[in-house]
């Protein structure tokens, strides 16, 4: 029978926490608020030009990335699968706002 992986298993699995180990991820959570959703299939996480206020990670499932043209005359989409962090330069960046769309094509946590 698989092992289920936890949350914090999956965490561990993304790039910005890889190398940590369990005890500094747990005083990670111990310290900072981590909000889990579920998105049903079909459903927009992120429109491009919503705020972006915090990290959005995306620990299973796969979404569309959908990029506009600036004079919005072309679309273009890309598949994303999960794990990954929806981009994560624009929390601290100078344009701290998301350039791209992100609807999910499965479900996604």
């Amino acid at each position: 029978m698989p092992k289920t992986l936890t949350i914090y298993d999956r965490l561990i699995g993304l790039p910005l926490f890889q190398g940590m180990s369990s005890s500094d991820l747990q005083d990670i959570v111990s310290r900072v608020r981590f909000g889990f959703r579920r998105y049903s299939k079909n459903t927009t996480i992120v429109s491009g030009s919503d705020k972006c206020d915090g990290l959005l990670f995306l620990l299973d499932g796969e979404t569309d990335m959908i990029s506009v043209s600036a004079d919005h005359s072309y679309r273009v989409t890309e598949d994303l699968a999960a794990p990954g962090i929806i981009e994560p330069e624009r929390v601290f960046g100078l344009q701290q706002h998301y350039m791209r769309t992100y609807r999910t094509r499965t479900i996604c946590h």
